[in-house]
């Protein structure tokens, strides 16, 4: 946001750190980033850089929200991530632009392999199998919970921040 004054920056840095850290205390509890998050928040940032810079503004938040989605929608046809992530990830293209999502991604990638690397580090390993013990019947596999991987957007999104700010 060329132009714009600081403490407008600073308000829409915050407003975004909320969003992202209100998603992660959210998928952390319940496994889902609600619509009733997302959807508004991309919105609002839409709205809020087309009225601060005009349509360059508007282009940078709808480049960015675009790039947020496209750049987790893969992962999300494949099963690894739910629609909820892929939503939140343009919610944070639409607040930093297209330019600072990459950044964003990478600590995402980051902040979800150390996510990753704790749980299975605090994981109570499976007991061992009893190779007398007749096999198992087989039953449907059921989808497991994928909660938590709000965390890594939000520390993604914060650490990035961070980055482009103090570098």
């Amino acid at each position: 946001m060329p132009g714009s004054p600081p403490h407008v920056v600073i308000a829409l840095y915050a407003a975004l750190a909320l969003i992202v850290l209100a998603a992660a205390a959210w998928d952390m509890r319940t496994g889902k980033i609600p619509n009733l998050l997302t959807f508004p928040a991309m919105l609002a940032f839409v709205a809020a850089h087309a009225a601060l810079s005009g349509l360059p503004g508007l282009w940078l938040s709808l480049a960015g929200l675009g790039a947020g989605l496209t750049f987790l929608l893969v992962p999300h046809l494949f099963g690894y991530l739910g629609a909820g992530d892929v939503k939140l990830m343009a919610v944070v293209g639409a607040g930093l632009g297209v330019s600072a999502l990459l950044t964003v991604f990478l600590f995402t990638s980051i902040a979800g392999g150390a996510h990753i690397m704790l749980h299975l580090w605090l994981s109570p390993a499976p007991p061992p199998a009893d190779p007398d013990a007749p096999p198992a019947p087989k039953t449907p596999r059921r989808r497991k919970r994928r909660g938590g991987v709000g965390a890594a957007h939000a520390g993604g999104a914060l650490a990035a921040r961070g980055w482009d700010q103090y570098g």
